[in-house]
């Protein structure tokens, strides 16, 4: 789940949400730092989808989704909206 919304950021803004000179150093920021607002290099991007994102990629696991098709149905409902 956390890798769906990692990759619905990637697409939505055109780029990693971390990077770092090494795997290691990208790792370790992805486990240490917040997860960056998709709204800050894409205006366009809902609050609706950057909140799905945000719980998606929740460092604590029992804090995301719990299951993918729970993601799914928000982000269909935000694609309503």
């Amino acid at each position: 789940i956390y890798a769906v919304g990692a990759t619905l950021y990637a697409l939505l803004t055109g780029h990693d949400p971390f990077t770092g000179e090494t795997a290691y150093l990208t790792t370790f920021k992805a486990m240490t730092e917040p997860f960056p607002d998709p709204r800050r290099d894409n205006p366009a991007v809902s609050g609706a989808v950057a909140a799905i994102i945000r719980m998606a990629t929740e460092q604590v696991r029992e804090r995301r989704y719990s299951s993918v098709r729970l993601l799914r149905e928000d982000l269909e409902r935000a694609l309503r909206q």
